[in-house]
């Protein structure tokens, strides 16, 4: 109720490509109160896979490129989130590279430690 018929639409479609995707990990052996990292968290169908997980007893992370989502999704979630760094259009030589996957990986392992 008080939503456009388009509101509407886009949280079916988002919430049920959110389910579709937990019903998949399921199918592919996902624990019960397994951990998840769900990527591009701030999005439609990130933000319902979230609260998805967490409805059902899973343990999510989220991963954001924007820190005012990430408080956003702190906030909603009480989930940790961890903020990746920007790098539309920056083309890295090898040695950026691999400090830039360093940081993701250390920030993603910090975020799913119990």
């Amino acid at each position: 109720e008080g939503l456009s018929l388009k509101e509407s639409m886009i949280i079916g479609t988002a919430g049920l490509t959110a389910a579709l995707c937990l019903l998949k990990l399921e199918v592919m052996g996902l624990p019960a109160g397994g951990r998840v990292v769900v990527s591009g968290a701030s999005g439609g169908v990130g933000s319902f896979a979230v609260a998805l997980l967490a409805r059902l007893g899973y343990l999510p992370a989220a991963s954001t490129g924007s820190p005012d989502a990430a408080a956003w999704l702190r906030e909603q979630t009480g989930t940790p989130v961890v903020v990746l760094p920007q790098t539309v259009g920056a083309v890295p030589n090898s040695d950026d590279l691999f400090r830039f996957f360093d940081e993701i990986v250390r920030s993603l392992a910090e975020a799913t430690q119990p």
